[in-house]
């Protein structure tokens, strides 16, 4: 390797000869204004994609610091244009944020994230920039402003040797009314898991887990996260039963249960032309307003069929009823409007329903499940 010696305090400082690729070798030039590095093929072997003897050139300037990266791809047996070799150098890192990589890009004075590797970082100062390696196996974290071994689970990761790679792994979401945190096992491997804010959950679970491999950047079950639910919505509101020769389909948002039923082939919604579809919603302070059941499809069109089979009417209650929290008349249990086997709880924070132990229904009277109620039928 050889190198000329020229007094710019800058380019000696920033600009240091970078290493030779697999099977290759590079000679490296100062000049005034900057630091050339050319590698070289060794016989027989070629960089991938390149004709034989081709070279490659890396330069770091004053004021752009290894602007294309400052390493070389390795070189691969045969010639690089039909060789099948694939043992080449993994690509620049990906960064979170900007990357600092000449004087004009700096936001002010300080320490930034350098655009060479994510070890590395930038002192900008009045009279240039100047680039610093972390001590491994820490890596430059430029929210912390501090080499941190966090930052490896987002913009690269360690190998067992301490060498600095670039994470090829996508970043996750967050999800609605709940946050992500990740880290880096050691192994390659980022993992994630999300969790809800206070008085939201997941609909099947508390946590959600990911993991991700850095070095193809795979994720198993993929990189996005639900949204958390409100609990109150998933203590009040279930999925409702499909309707006879139908099916059903129900989905959470952030407000509330939507249920949508759909008639099979060959049948419809009484009153309705063929293929309609029916939907009913509860929410966190209206708990099913419009009923819980679906009415049953008939056969044929449902506008001129004569079947009547569908559900049952809504209940009759021989009192008030509570659909929401606006109409509670107090602290306590009370009827339900949705079915005569249910009630109400009416608390400082919401409304609860459950539903009574078959066969019994509630009794409003009595304030208590029984085999018959005086107060709905």
């Amino acid at each position: 390797m050889n190198t000329l010696a020229v007094p710019n305090a800058f380019l000696v400082k920033n600009c240091r000869p970078i290493a030779a690729p697999a099977h290759g070798t590079v000679s490296c030039a100062y000049s005034t204004t900057d630091l050339t590095c050319t590698a070289t093929c060794d016989t027989g072997f070629s960089f991938q994609g390149l004709p034989a003897n081709s070279q490659l050139s890396l330069k770091c300037t004053t004021t752009s610091i290894w602007a294309d990266g400052d390493r070389f791809q390795d070189c691969v047996a045969g010639d690089g244009q039909t060789g099948t070799g694939t043992n080449v150098s993994q690509r620049p890192p990906v960064f979170t944020g900007t990357c600092i990589d000449q004087l004009s890009a700096c936001p002010g004075e300080g320490d930034f994230t350098a655009c060479t590797a994510c070890n590395q970082f930038v002192t900008c100062a009045p009279d240039g920039i100047f680039i610093t390696t972390c001590p491994p196996p820490t890596v430059w974290d430029d929210n912390e402003k501090k080499c941190s071994m966090s930052v490896a689970s987002i913009s690269g990761y360690f190998t067992i040797e301490h060498e600095c790679q670039t994470s090829l792994c996508n970043k996750t979401n967050s999800p609605r009314n709940g946050k992500v945190n990740c880290v880096e096992d050691g192994k390659g491997n980022l993992k994630c898991y999300a969790t809800c804010n206070r008085g939201f959950t997941f609909q099947t679970t508390s946590v959600e887990f990911r993991t991700c491999n850095q070095i193809d950047g795979s994720w198993q079950s993929g990189n996005i996260f639900p949204d958390c639910i409100d609990a109150l919505l998933m203590k009040n509101c279930k999925t409702t039963a499909a309707p006879a020769h139908g099916t059903v389909t129900c989905a959470y948002s952030a407000t509330d249960l939507t249920c949508t039923a759909t008639c099979n082939t060959g049948y419809s919604f009484l009153g309705l032309p063929a293929n309609s579809q029916l939907s009913l919603k509860c929410t966190t302070t209206n708990t099913w307003s419009d009923g819980d059941r679906f009415q049953d499809c008939v056969a044929g069109d449902g506008q001129t069929g004569t079947e009547t089979h569908v559900s049952p009417r809504p209940p009759i209650f021989t009192g008030k009823c509570i659909d929401k929290l606006s109409a509670c008349p107090a602290e306590g249990d009370f009827t339900a409007c949705t079915a005569c086997n249910q009630f109400v709880t009416c608390a400082p924070d919401g409304i609860f329903l459950t539903t009574c132990p078959p066969p019994t229904v509630w009794d409003d009277n009595k304030k208590q499940c029984s085999m018959v109620s005086s107060t709905c039928s």
